[in-house]
């Protein structure tokens, strides 16, 4: 019968009552995640969330504490949920306080706990881990029997005897069956190896919980630092109670037919049939048991169906803080308006409602700052520019930048006649070209040449193109970038133009198309000048050719020509060979082709003289001379405008004059007290304007005073002035100094500042105030004359007083805390005294770091933290310890920071050990107990094994082990060690050159694990052994169906292992009717047979042996045959005859 055991199946609780966590209320998002961007929307979420696995949410963000965001990966405090919508599907997705998307299943499997509000009871928990030690340990005693023989003999016996079975070429179910039949070499290789799988996931589990537990016992339950652990115990006691249920009983032949059908099935599911697979360890078949059953599936539901909607691979590991509409790099057409609306959605969890932060403004330009709790924010904009948007994460986290360019709402194709005749010259390529769709832009063009297939991209109006004469081209000519912008598809538009290409003329202009007026040579090159006799030089006003100004002949290839400004002309040369024969330059149709010539304009130039720079002017009316030239003699307007600043981008003209040529013109400037700007000179010629460098007007005093933009030494602070100019008879001088003590942000884009004023007057030129640290303070100076009157005042003045850094004293224990102390990691306390000189709050954070960088990192709420806190520490290192101190005043004041660097030294940490061994007394020759070794520091480890004070072996392992111990292969294996001992005890006995122990005794089990340090850690039980039978005894005379003599003793042999007293019984039967005739008991070897045996009789014969602990074993029956005896006289008395 299967033996009784209590095995208990919980369920969780979804308890009411919270864990440590705190649910916060984050509305989540839908994503998507298309074409390596991210989009968000709320566009049916509401439907969504009412769905599973969905449904079961209680909240959509999870605040931790700082312990327990400590304990996962990345540390944060925050994480919150949205849901994703790719590829037709719906998905849960995590996202931490940093932007990083959780894949990790144990961060998600806590934080979908919290969200759905999942936990553990402590009680539970207990059950869990003492059910699946109880199971563990019962059935790894009852699968050990199985796995005491030599599996490398077992496999190569089993690979002999298949590759026999497979010689009879039977069908694969029929030679399973056949391998698999009892006794077979096969069956005793898989009765093994199905044991031993299950033996070693057994004890890995028994191990592992009894880590699980531990980790759990350090923390409250309802805390997530034990929530995994108890996840993991309650998934190992369904793991092992599912392997418990399999067995119908835990008797020997029961478990060997389970084990058998296990493994039989196991090979069937697996489909595997070449032998050389078939006596492979089934390492595979605790996977069997690690699913668990509806039931327990039930329990886990909520977590398991969020857990199951994995990720898809492709999506990345951190999720912008911000998602704009439109996205980052986004090309927008304006409407009428010019107004764009960029909404956004913040994805980062929050504990309030964030305030942001925004500046925005095009591209390099002063941007413009505010503060808002909306999602959306509406620009006046411009086509043609690039805006950046720039938003501050309230958690004080890295700024998101983005940024979107603007196009015209219609952009008209260039401007190119719909046919055009060119003529291809000397070795030259054909010059197309065009204007641009918008004037004041700088475009990119795609130009396509439909006969040819050519594709081009230029950047200026033109292009250059080798076509062939006499031959018509279709171009397409689209703009496709505008000021570097790339146009959407959409808005491109397509100019069309057929291009004749004609033959190249024996004559080639040589001259630019531009040049300034007066004389001017025109030249021309022939192709060959071989039988010609005189060019013929033609110029006219228009570009047809009907205005006639030049017709003369020359033998020479120029001509000169006066030329008159601001004109355009118009030209060709006839060729008149000495055979008579004329040739003029024109197309196809019979018209002139005509070179061009433009009399450029002669830009005007313009000096404000002499003047640069700032004038601080001593009048109201102050003069500006401006000399100006035109080398075309043209009527000039000249004139002067103001503006408050140097980019002059709304300037205001103050006066103009005319003259002809060049001269010089001045005007009277007013600059009215206190008045400060900026004037320019211009000069016009009615073609070009141009403009004389810009000169800052100001009419200020002459002052000089100090302290102005600096931070000073102390908060004792001078100030002292003097009016340099102009000189003035002043009586006393007024001082109002300012600060401010309060800023406050009362509406979106509105902040409120509150400041104090106070007014100091002397008749000195200096005055000394006593103030406060760290503050921006203003001042001016105002002179009173001597006749009462206010004189002149200095501009504002600024500066700073100074901030002094906080300051402390680290502590360790009650100690002060010195470089390269050594800290002990379980019991010491590192303290902390901060202060401030200038009464300022003290923020403290601490980090400690190792070879690697930042280990740890935390904002302590008292002074002091418990080393054993810091997670990660290892004995036998040097850490750095930084104590920061922050005042939180700007560093503009002065730095504000300071950190407190110690170095120190952990302690070496002993190892820790655990004992277990069955409940039950074990057989001697078949003891085991199981060590479980760990040390905090990840040492190396030597464990030292003693029994009875006697060294019996050593072992070696990592930093952490779970070994079961066979202690009679360990003391085989220790044998030449243990024997010098053997005279301190009698309970360990040699027997045919094996130490073996003795039965029914008790033994001391002292286990010792010792780091690389020398710190150990002993643990110490008791291993009972049952007593041993005495060996079978062996009848050695009579042999069995042999003829023994009566008159010889019968004699047999027996020993006991445990050197206990034997005593013998005999029994003896009449083998023919199956009487009893003899049961006598002797603690000799021998017994006498002919005082009670008759001969000529059959017998049957056995011995029982009998310890004097209960040990018993039998003989086997030993029939013979007692031959009939002579007759004996046994007394002869003669008597005579006749006597009486």
């Amino acid at each position: 019968m299967k033996r009784r055991l209590l095995i208990i199946f919980f369920v969780i609780s979804f308890l009411s009552l919270g864990f440590a966590w705190e649910l916060v209320s984050n509305a989540p998002m839908l994503l998507r995640f298309e074409d390596e961007n991210w989009n968000a929307s709320q566009d049916n979420l509401n439907e969504i969330l009412q769905t599973s696995p969905f449904s079961s949410l209680i909240d959509y963000a999870v605040s931790l504490n700082r312990e327990e965001a400590n304990s996962l990966p990345g540390g944060s405090e925050l994480y919150r949920l949205h849901i994703l919508n790719y590829g037709n599907d719906y998905y849960p997705l995590i996202v931490d306080s940093g932007g990083n998307i959780i894949k990790n299943h144990e961060i998600l499997s806590i934080i979908y706990a919290a969200l759905t509000n999942t936990a553990f009871s402590e009680e539970e928990v207990i059950d869990y881990y003492k059910n699946t030690n109880a199971i563990a340990d019962l059935l790894t005693r009852k699968l050990q029997s199985f796995t005491l023989k030599d599996r490398e003999r077992l496999a190569s016996e089993a690979l002999d005897f298949l590759n026999r079975q497979k010689e009879q070429e039977l069908g694969f179910d029929r030679f399973l069956e056949k391998a698999l039949e009892e006794n077979t070499p096969y069956y005793e290789l898989a009765l093994y190896d199905t044991a031993n799988v299950l033996k070693n996931e057994l004890s890995r589990i028994k191990a592992l919980s009894i880590e699980h537990y531990n980790r759990y016992s350090k923390y409250p339950s309802d805390s997530i630092l034990s929530f995994n652990s108890a996840e993991w115990l309650y998934s190992a006691n369904n793991e092992v109670n599912n392997i418990y249920n399999y067995f119908h009983s835990l008797s020997y032949k029961d478990l060997e037919r389970s084990l058998i059908g296990l493994y039989m099935n196991f090979i069937v599911e697996r489909k595997i049939q070449a032998n050389d697979k078939l006596i492979e360890e089934p390492a595979e078949i605790p996977d069997k048991f690690k699913t668990s059953r509806e039931e327990a599936k039930a329990t886990l539901a909520r977590l398991n169906q969020l857990l199951e909607k994995t990720l898809p691979a492709d999506i990345p590991d951190k999720l912008p803080s911000f998602i704009t509409v439109p996205s980052d790099g986004s090309v927008i057409t304006l409407p009428l308006s010019s107004k764009v609306t960029i909404k956004w959605y913040y994805t980062l969890p929050y504990r309030i409602q964030p305030l942001f932060y925004i500046s925005y403004g095009k591209a390099g330009e002063k941007a413009q700052l505010i503060s808002t709790k909306s999602n959306a924010l509406t620009l006046q904009t411009a086509p043609f520019s690039e805006y950046e948007i720039i938003f501050n994460t309230p958690e004080g986290g890295s700024p998101y930048k983005m940024s979107f360019s603007t196009l015209l709402g219609e952009l008209p194709a260039p401007e190119v006649p719909s046919e055009i005749k060119v003529t291809k010259e000397l070795e030259k390529d054909v010059l197309i070209n065009w204007a641009p769709p918008i004037d004041g832009h700088n475009f990119k063009y795609r130009v396509y040449v439909h006969e040819t297939g050519l594709l081009v991209f230029t950047s200026s109006n033109s292009v250059l193109l080798n076509l062939t004469e006499f031959k018509k081209y279709t171009l397409d000519i689209t703009p496709v970038e505008i000021d570097g912008f790339k146009i959407p598809q959409e808005l491109r538009k397509t100019a069309f133009t057929v291009v004749e290409v004609l033959p190249e003329y024996p004559l080639s202009s040589t001259t630019p198309e531009k040049a300034l007026k007066g004389s001017f040579k025109l030249t021309w090159k022939a192709k060959s000048s071989q039988n010609i006799d005189k060019y013929i030089v033609l110029v006219y006003r228009d570009p047809k050719g009907k205005e006639k100004l030049i017709e003369a002949e020359t033998t020479d290839n120029e001509f000169p020509v006066m030329l008159q400004p601001h004109q355009s002309y118009y030209w060709t040369v006839e060729i008149l060979y000495s055979n008579g024969r004329k040739i003029s330059n024109r197309d196809s149709m019979g018209n002139r082709i005509l070179w061009p010539l433009e009399v450029a304009n002669a830009k005007p130039s313009i000096k404000i003289s002499p003047m640069k720079g700032t004038i601080h002017a001593t009048r109201t009316v102050f003069p500006i001379k401006l000399l100006v030239k035109d080398e075309d003699d043209d009527m000039l307007i000249v004139g002067y405008e103001k503006s408050p600043d140097p980019s002059f981008v709304n300037p205001v003209t103050m006066a103009t004059k005319k003259l002809k040529g060049q001269g010089e013109v001045t005007f009277d400037v007013f600059v009215a007290e206190a008045e400060s700007f900026f004037v320019r000179g211009f000069v016009s010629d009615g073609f070009e304007k141009v403009y004389s460098s810009p000169v800052s007007l100001s009419m200020q005093y002459h002052w000089e005073a100090e302290p102005d933009g600096i931070t000073t030494d102390s908060t004792h602070v001078k100030l002292s002035w003097e009016l340099k100019e102009p000189k003035m008879p002043i009586g006393r001088y007024k001082i109002l100094l300012s600060w401010e003590i309060h800023k406050e942000i009362v509406s979106e884009g509105r902040v409120e500042v509150k400041t104090e004023t106070k007014t100091f007057e002397t008749n000195e030129n200096f005055c000394m105030v006593e103030l406060s640290p760290h503050t921006l303070y203003t001042w001016q100076v105002t002179s009173i004359l001597k006749d009462g009157s206010e004189g002149p005042h200095s501009s504002p003045l600024a500066f700073r007083t100074p901030n002094k850094k906080p300051f402390a004293q680290l502590f360790l224990n009650e100690n002060l805390f010195e470089d390269n102390d050594s800290v002990d990691i379980n019991n010491d306390t590192i303290s902390w005294e901060a202060d401030d000189p200038d009464g300022d709050k003290v923020n403290i954070s601490l980090e400690v770091l190792d070879e690697n960088g930042v280990l740890f990192e935390a904002t302590p709420v008292t002074n002091k933290i418990k080393v054993s806190e810091i997670p990660g520490l290892s004995g036998n290192k040097t850490y750095t310890l930084n104590l920061i101190l922050n005042d939180g005043v700007d560093s503009k004041f002065g730095a504000g920071k300071t950190v407190i660097k110690k170095i120190f030294k952990t302690k070496n940490r002993a190892p820790e050990i655990q004992l277990s061994k069955p409940d039950d007394i074990q057989n001697p020759d078949h003891v085991f107990f199981t060590i479980f070794a760990a040390d905090p520091d990840d040492d190396r480890l030597t464990i030292s094994i003693r029994l009875d004070g006697i060294p019996i072996g050593d072992i070696y392992i990592d930093q952490k082990a779970s070994e079961t111990i066979n202690l009679s292969s360990l003391l085989q294996e220790n044998i030449s060690k243990i024997k010098p001992h053997l005279w301190k005890t009698e309970k360990l006995l040699m027997k045919n050159g094996s130490l073996i122990l003795k039965g029914h005794t008790e033994y001391n089990l002292e286990v010792t694990v010792s780091d690389t340090y020398g710190a150990n850690t002993s643990a110490v039980t008791v291993l009972p052994v049952n007593n041993r039978n005495p060996e079978k005894p062996v009848i050695i005379a009579p042999r069995n169906n042999s003829i023994h003599e009566l008159s010889e003793e019968m004699q047999w042999h027996s020993e006991d292992n445990d050197g206990d007293d034997i005593i013998f019984k005999i029994f003896v039967k009449d083998e023919e009717s199956g009487e009893s005739i003899v049961s006598t008991a002797t603690a000799l070897y021998s017994w006498a047979m002919d005082r009670v045996l008759t001969g000529n009789k059959r017998y049957l014969v056995k011995v029982t042996a009998l310890d004097s602990y209960g040990g018993k074993s039998e003989s086997d029956w030993v029939s013979f045959y007692a031959p009939n005896r002579a007759p004996k006289i046994t007394s002869l008395h003669v008597i005579p005859i006749g006597y009486e």
